[in-house]
This record gives C-alpha cells, sequence and structure tokens, in this order.
C-alpha cells in the first residue's frame, strides 16, 4: 500500500540519508535501516531490455512498511 505524502512531506526528504537497492546487494532490514536513518531508497525495478530485478516486489513492500520513500528505477 503506498504512503500518501503531502508536498512539504516530499521536501523535507532534501537533506535526509537514502541507498541504492537491488537483488546484487542481497537482503536488508528495511525497519532497521529506518531506525538508522535511511528516509529514501531508489530500488531498481528492471535493467537492460527487459529484465526484471526479482528483489524489486519485496524491496518495495518493506520500504514501505518501513516508511521509507520509494524511488523505482530502470537500469
Amino acid at each position: 500500500m503506498p504512503i500518501p505524502l503531502r508536498l512539504g512531506e516530499i521536501m523535507n526528504y532534501k537533506n535526509s540519508l537514502g541507498l541504492d537497492k537491488s537483488i546484487l546487494d542481497g537482503p536488508i532490514d528495511w525497519q532497521v535501516a529506518y531506525k538508522n536513518g535511511i528516509r529514501w531508497a531508489s530500488i531498481r525495478a528492471t535493467y537492460g531490455e527487459s529484465a526484471v530485478d526479482g528483489a524489486h516486489v519485496q524491496n518495495m513492500t518493506e520500504a514501505a512498511a518501513a516508511k521509507i520513500l520509494r524511488l523505482p528505477y530502470h537500469w
């Protein structure tokens, strides 16, 4: 379930910590990441011409549960 954000809340991410995540990084405990200051994550969705990152759905779901802003990307 997406976390609704207002513009002001998004703007508060300007000076926050974030990370780049893909299946290549292995598993992550998103709750621990949040407790350690992570507030946004670039999460790989697809790569190449048609490949899907096998951990994308799990990463997006777990990051959302941890209230981390998610930014999917294509590589």
